[in-house]
């Protein structure tokens, strides 16, 4: 894969987010964006518990699907009769679940917390990070 493709940034600074958003390089070689909401004063107010959690996470080696430790899906999984049972098993025994997406995935207005408390039950108060066109609920 190109530096470029590893950059997760790209179309998202200065459109989504604010253009001085502070980005950071995975392990892996994917570059993303850091948290950061602004004070009145332009003081990152993330900067304190999740820019830290992040950059300590961004050392690690990427989950591969062979993991013993965090359940691998395919977005496909979420068409199962199962997947609630699945998920919520999962997520029961502390373990992350990671669905992914290959290719072009566009996310639309359902992929929210509502649509993951009514679809899987999840909390809207549980932690999720969607990145792209992966989900990761831990």
């Amino acid at each position: 894969m190109s530096p470029q493709t590893r950059d997760l940034t790209l179309g998202v600074l200065g459109t989504q987010v604010p253009a001085n958003s502070p980005s950071i390089t995975w392990d892996n070689g994917d570059t993303t964006i850091l948290p950061m909401v602004s004070t009145d004063l332009e003081a990152n107010v993330c900067e304190a518990v999740d820019v830290p959690m992040i950059r300590f996470l961004a050392k690690f080696p990427i989950s591969q699907p062979t993991s013993k430790h965090v359940l691998h899906l395919h977005r496909d999984a979420l068409a199962r009769d199962d997947i609630l049972d699945l998920v919520g098993n999962t997520l029961a025994t502390n373990m992350p679940v990671v669905i992914r997406a290959d290719g072009h995935y566009n996310a639309d207005d359902s992929l929210s917390a509502d649509y993951l408390d009514k679809r899987f039950a999840i909390s809207p108060n549980r932690p999720a990070c969607i990145h792209g066109a992966s989900i990761i609920l831990a």
